[in-house]
């Protein structure tokens, strides 16, 4: 967990807790979730700023910014470990693995290391 950071780039849903423990849960409910950044939001009536991300600073260490009054929290799992290459996004599943990766297109492959040479020019 890191104070006054946030994950940017990766950020798949915003919404309003009442607690960090909520924006967590909402994580763990999230299949695409790995990570969170959560900001106090004062005056808001107790709700909180939660933002629930795809992806670790981990796997995307330049993406983790210095930002005032938020905290993230990376989940530990199976993404930590898996690399997934040409801007693929780690995914948690039931494999064998734990993980699959969501590769962009152009590109195939378990680890989205191999281009897709059949792609034809528009």
């Amino acid at each position: 967990m890191f104070g006054d950071r946030r994950l940017t780039k990766h950020t798949i849903a915003t919404i309003k807790v009442i607690d960090f423990d909520l924006c967590e849960m909402h994580c763990y409910n999230q299949p695409n979730c790995v990570s969170i950044n959560f900001k106090v939001l004062p005056g808001s009536e107790g709700l909180h700023e939660c933002e629930l991300n795809n992806a670790t600073h981990q796997s995307h260490d330049n993406d983790l910014q210095n930002k005032k009054g938020y905290v993230y929290k990376g989940a530990e799992g199976t993404c930590d470990r898996a690399v997934c290459e040409n801007g693929g996004t780690c995914q948690r599943d039931c494999t064998d693995k734990g993980y699959h990766c969501v590769c962009p297109p152009g590109f195939t492959s378990a680890h989205c290391e191999q281009g897709n040479n059949n792609i034809l020019a528009t």
